[in-house]
């Protein structure tokens, strides 16, 4: 990872205008376990260079998310879903980022919508199957975890949570 991190840096040199190099040394960086405030500051010079880049926007916001900066994140997200107004990865991101702040009816909302592009999308189902656990709506659980552990049979965490709702 030294030897790419020193090539990418001198690829950032040479060519200061280019987003990629700023994506590649998040790369290396999220391997190496770096501070989320590393990883937001090259996705922001991505996008500097770059506004239309979207793996650029959709890390921004969830490494926002994942820092707690939810309000920002949110924003990362739309803006994403702007461009890409499929994509599970922003509607999962969007749910988990109003699950995090207590918002129980949006995220539920955004989770929906990604099952509504992906109905066998095995995030969704596990978020919408933990909600529905919590608020005792049991065999709405059931039905989402059941369908979850036939799509992932080897997860433990599925058969857990499924065996919860039964009980």
């Amino acid at each position: 990872l030294d030897r790419a991190a020193k090539a990418i840096e001198r690829w950032r040199a040479l060519a200061p205008l280019d987003p990629l190099p700023c994506l590649w040394s998040n790369e290396i960086a999220s391997r190496s376990n770096a501070e989320t405030a590393i990883l937001i500051q090259n996705y922001r010079a991505a996008l500097d260079r770059d506004p239309n880049l979207d793996k650029a926007r959709l890390g921004l916001a969830q490494q926002l998310s994942k820092d707690r900066r939810f309000e920002e994140a949110e924003q990362e997200f739309l803006a994403f879903l702007q461009r890409n107004p499929n994509d599970t990865a922003a509607l999962l991101g969007l749910g988990r980022n109003a699950f995090q702040q207590g918002n129980i009816e949006k995220a539920t909302e955004f989770f929906e919508s990604a099952l509504e592009t992906n109905p066998r999308d095995p995030e969704a189902l596990k978020e919408l199957g933990q909600i529905d656990l919590r608020l005792g709506r049991l065999q709405k659980a059931c039905e989402l975890l059941k369908l979850l552990s036939q799509i992932e049979p080897f997860d433990h965490e599925v058969r857990y949570s499924y065996a919860q709702a039964l009980k």
